[in-house]
């Protein structure tokens, strides 16, 4: 469809303005869940004080990857340290 008339490529111009300013990012295949969704296994064994090498032998995975879901948490709870992110995910549950 070729639109040529002023008046009617102002209007559509003019909603999808609209719509994309309240548009809502979608999350990717990546993001999904990324925000509040963690691992219920990897918090509870952080909750119980477990190091890094324990939780990796608890949940069958390296240490390198607790180490980067730890990270990831850390990131997207926009925290700095450890008992930072306990403390935002036990405020979660509450």
């Amino acid at each position: 469809m070729l639109l040529r008339d002023p008046l009617v490529v102002r209007l559509y111009s003019a909603y999808f303005d609209l719509a994309w300013r309240h548009a809502v990012p979608v999350p990717g295949p990546r993001d999904a869940g990324d925000a509040g969704d963690a691992d219920p296994r990897l918090v509870d064994l952080l909750e119980l004080g477990l190091k890094d090498e324990a939780i990796a032998r608890h949940l069958g995975v390296s240490l390198r990857t607790v180490r980067r879901r730890v990270a990831r948490l850390m990131s997207v709870n926009g925290v700095d340290t450890r008992f930072q992110l306990g403390w935002v995910l036990a405020s979660r549950r509450s």
